[in-house]
């Protein structure tokens, strides 16, 4: 798969805040407190990103403030970045952030993603025949051909990073790496180094 394509200006994103509140990433996080990556039937890809809250250091009114400030400084037009939603709930923060295309979740994060067909994604350079189905078994030539027009989420972790996914069809093939959790719902592992992985569904 390609490496990471890194923008011309460092990411100072809400994400980094919030770790600096908590001090580190989490790692094993249950699926209630886990950062998610869903795909919405409009084509609209929307994170959340779930942490521990520490409001002795920042308000819910100024972590959202510096969302929609780092928003403007990457959103080209309306609507390309919008921050849905900033709130805390049991000394939880969630924030919601859509995004109208991939590119958009790679200049503001900093990380690689991308959503398209397996035939525009082999077209584009990324390997993704090293997969597995939904059962187990792996993805060979001929089944390759079936899917091509089915749809991709290829998404980039850091090491021992654990990402929730939320598509809005049947997954039916995935990296070794990810395990099932619902029929449209899935977990990227965590892992050693920083990966790129890969959820087709319908």
């Amino acid at each position: 798969m390609r490496k990471c394509r890194h923008t011309s200006m460092m990411v100072l994103m809400i994400i980094t805040v919030m770790y600096v509140m908590t001090g580190c990433g989490k790692v094993n996080a249950s699926a209630s407190d886990m950062d998610t990556i869903s795909i919405t039937k409009d084509g609209n890809i929307v994170q959340t990103i779930v942490d521990e809250f520490d409001q002795s250091l920042y308000s819910v009114d100024e972590l959202s403030a510096m969302t929609q400030d780092k928003i403007g400084l990457y959103s080209e037009e309306d609507g390309d970045i919008v921050c849905e939603s900033v709130e805390e709930n049991d000394n939880m923060i969630i924030v919601k952030i859509s995004y109208k295309s991939g590119d958009d979740y790679t200049d503001f994060n900093d990380k690689e993603l991308y959503f398209g067909t397996v035939n525009d994604a082999s077209s584009s350079g990324y390997s993704v025949k090293d997969m597995v189905m939904n059962n187990g078994a792996p993805l060979d030539d001929e089944k390759f051909e079936q899917i091509k027009d089915s749809h991709v989420l290829i998404v980039q972790t850091e090491a021992g990073e654990e990402l929730g996914i939320n598509v809005y069809d049947k997954i039916i093939y995935m990296s070794d790496n990810v395990a099932l959790s619902g029929k449209k719902d899935a977990v990227i592992e965590a892992g050693d180094e920083d990966r790129l992985s890969c959820i087709v569904f319908k």
